[in-house]
C-alpha cells in the first residue's frame, strides 16, 4: 500500500464514521496521537514502534478528556492548545497502556 492508498483509506473510514478531515488535519492527530503515546510508555516504561505509540496516543486522545471530565481533574493551561491535546492525550494513553498490560 503506497502513501496515496492509504491517505485515500483514512479518508474513507473517517468519511463512513461522519468525520470530515483534511489530510493536514489527520496528520496533526496523528503526531499528537504518537507524541501522546510515546510520552505515556516513558511514564510507564514500555517499548513499542511508531505505529503502537500512535495508537495508543489516538485512543488515549479519545479516553483523555472522558477521563479528565469524570475525575474534576483541572490540567494546567499550558500556552499552546496542542500541548494542551497532547497533555490530555498522554492521560489516556497512559490508561490504555496499563490497561493493555493488564489484559495481555
Amino acid at each position: 500500500m503506497d502513501l496515496d492508498q492509504f491517505w485515500a483509506a483514512m479518508q474513507s473510514a473517517l468519511d463512513s464514521l461522519g468525520i470530515e478531515m483534511t489530510s493536514s488535519e489527520l496528520m496533526v492527530c496523528l503526531g499528537i496521537g504518537a507524541a501522546a503515546g510515546w510520552i505515556a510508555s516513558q511514564v510507564v516504561g514500555g517499548k513499542g514502534g511508531i505505529f503502537r505509540y500512535v495508537i495508543a496516543g489516538v485512543l488515549g486522545s479519545f479516553l483523555g478528556p472522558v477521563v479528565i471530565d469524570l475525575t474534576g481533574i483541572v490540567l494546567p493551561t499550558l500556552g499552546m492548545p496542542v500541548v494542551n491535546d497532547i497533555m490530555i492525550a498522554t492521560v489516556g494513553s497512559i490508561i490504555i497502556v496499563l490497561a493493555a498490560r493488564i489484559i495481555g
